[in-house]
């Protein structure tokens, strides 16, 4: 980690702004790489000496963060900056102390969760202690860079009762996230030890058990498996929380806000209704950056190359990139089929509720089911499960990308369904009015 960040500060030091990002994200790639083949190429896993790739994946992710702010704080035009990346942006190249204090802060430093370059600068400063309310309910946090002069001096809404300029207590959503981390230790110890996820491609198992009870098994076991990465994120979370880090701003009705830097949200992520709903929900820092470093900046195949770089960056077991591909594949077809599909159930509230459960269930088996390599790893063990899964999944969504190609008219959007209701109800109210001018009429001339 030392050696990995010396050598990037080194080229973030001597290198043109204008390929900063480049020379750093592949000098940091590369050192991972090299972590990531020694381990691969260990015969026996469990004599591995020491694990090293989890903290230096968060190295390379901190590293890259920097390089890329400072190609976009210092080289890029300002005003052609999307939103993420003019926040994130980094307008003068950081001291030693700056970068290895961020390189080395010690609530992200094994685990994470971690903050982006410019949040931790606000939070070390004290800054964010001053971030204005969030008064457009938006996902995108604020930082110093969005501030605007006066913003310190301003007040919350008159009915709120609190103000921001002094630091908000953490107590509560610290005490929350580690009565959660308590109630998934529980589980992780007394639940999970009963559905191995190596199960799903032992072959005695198998031959033991049914298609139908296999796919339940898998989506229980991956469930099992994510028990150990919410315990991980939530402490971590707690922690930076406890030490003020993770501070968001306040709500227009002057709550705080605590998930600056928050990876995961357990419930939210179990309740998936689509594929970007979970990964949205999943390890979230890190999806951010991905999103950051290559899905904003990558001009075609922007799925396809994102997930790449996801499975470049876990490491070189088969099974991530079963995982991955197989992923990117099937985002791109539930797109197609959301967007053909989609609009028949919004009709009423009825059918938009059975489109929802319907595709709580379908997520959570395709979850499960592009779940089990990363967790068997290697190529065998993930062909072994999806042979006798018989790539049921794989086939399904081959047979809907080709339905919605060529079979599925492409429906109305909502916008034009409004539309076409408001002239209906208006031609209606035209073709009424004659009509009862001419009743009156008649009535007026029987009474006289």
């Amino acid at each position: 980690m030392f050696l990995l960040s010396g050598l990037c500060y080194v080229a973030i030091l001597v290198s043109p702004t204008s390929i900063i990002h480049i020379v750093t994200f592949i000098l940091s790639m590369a050192y991972l790489t090299n972590i990531h083949l020694q381990r691969v190429l260990e015969t026996e896993l469990d004599k591995y000496p020491v694990d090293v790739s989890g903290p230096l994946m968060l190295t390379t992710l901190k590293v890259t963060i920097v390089a890329f702010g400072l190609h976009d704080g210092l080289h890029r035009n300002q005003e052609t900056l999307i939103e993420s990346h003019k926040r994130h942006s980094v307008r003068r190249k950081p001291t030693f102390l700056e970068f290895f204090s961020y390189m080395f802060y010690f609530q992200g430093v094994v685990a994470g969760p971690p903050a982006f370059y410019c949040d931790y600068q606000d939070f070390v400063k004290g800054e964010n202690i001053h971030l204005p309310v969030n008064t457009q309910q938006r996902e995108m946090e604020i930082n110093s860079n969005e501030r605007k002069e006066g913003d310190i001096n301003m007040e919350l809404n008159p009915n709120s009762k609190k103000t921001h300029r002094l630091p908000p207590s953490p107590l509560k959503p610290v005490c929350v996230k580690l009565c959660e981390t308590l109630f998934w230790i529980l589980l992780h110890v007394f639940v999970a030890p009963s559905f191995p996820a190596l199960n799903n491609s032992d072959l005695t198992f198998i031959a033991a058990h049914s298609l139908p009870y296999r796919v339940v098994y898998a989506a229980i076991s991956m469930t099992c498996c994510k028990i150990k990465y919410y315990v991980i994120w939530l402490l971590g979370d707690a922690i930076s929380n406890a030490s003020g880090l993770g501070f968001n701003g306040f709500t227009p009705s002057g709550e705080a806000r605590w998930d600056l830097i928050t990876s995961i949200k357990p419930l939210q992520l179990e309740m998936s209704t689509s594929a970007k709903v979970f990964i949205d929900n999943w390890n979230a820092q890190a999806v951010k950056w991905f999103r950051y470093v290559c899905y904003t900046r990558i001009p075609f195949q922007r799925t396809l190359f994102t997930f790449v770089l996801s499975a470049l960056w876990h490491g070189f077991f088969l099974g991530y990139y079963f995982t991955f591909i197989s992923a990117a594949f099937f985002i791109t077809v539930s797109r197609m089929v959301r967007a053909k599909i989609r609009p028949y159930f919004l009709q009423s509230n009825s059918w938009k509720m059975f489109y929802d459960f319907l595709t709580f269930l379908l997520t959570y088996i395709a979850i499960s089911y592009v779940g089990v390599p990363f967790n068997v790893l290697s190529y065998e063990n993930s062909m072994t499960f999806y042979n006798n899964m018989y790539w049921y999944l794989h086939i399904a969504s081959v047979i809907m990308m080709l339905v919605c190609t060529f079979l599925l008219p492409t429906p109305p959007r909502q916008s034009e369904v409004k539309v076409t209701e408001a002239q209906q109800r208006s031609e209606v109210k035209v073709t009424e009015a004659p009509q009862q001018s001419e009743v009156k009429v008649t009535e007026k001339i029987k009474s006289n």
